[in-house]
C-alpha cells in the first residue's frame, strides 16, 4: 500500500532522481519520499531500502513506466501485458 501512495506521489513530480544508484541523494532529491517511506515502514514494517530497491527494479523510477508490447504475427505492435503504470 505504501508503495502505491509513493507512485500516486511520484505522478506529481514526475522527474526521475539524479543518482537512482544512491537511496541518500534520492531521498535528497525527493524529501516526500523519505517521508512517505517512513511512514510505509511504520505501518507495514518494510524497510525503507527495500522498498526504494522494489521501485528502482520494478520502474527504474519512471512515472510512465509500462511493461513492452506483445507482437501480432511477430511484428505488429499488439497490447501490453498489463495497463499499469510505474
Amino acid at each position: 500500500m505504501g508503495l502505491l501512495w509513493l507512485g500516486a506521489n511520484n505522478v506529481s513530480n514526475n522527474r526521475t532522481p539524479g543518482n537512482p544508484e544512491n537511496i541518500c541523494s534520492v531521498f535528497e532529491d525527493k524529501s516526500g519520499w523519505y517521508r512517505a517511506a517512513k511512514k510505509s515502514e511504520e505501518r507495514w514494517g518494510t524497510p525503507k531500502h527495500v522498498q526504494m530497491s522494489i521501485m528502482r527494479q520494478e520502474s527504474s523510477f519512471r512515472f510512465n513506466a509500462k511493461p513492452p508490447r506483445t507482437k501480432l504475427l511477430g511484428f505488429i505492435p499488439w497490447k501490453r501485458l498489463s495497463n499499469a503504470y510505474g
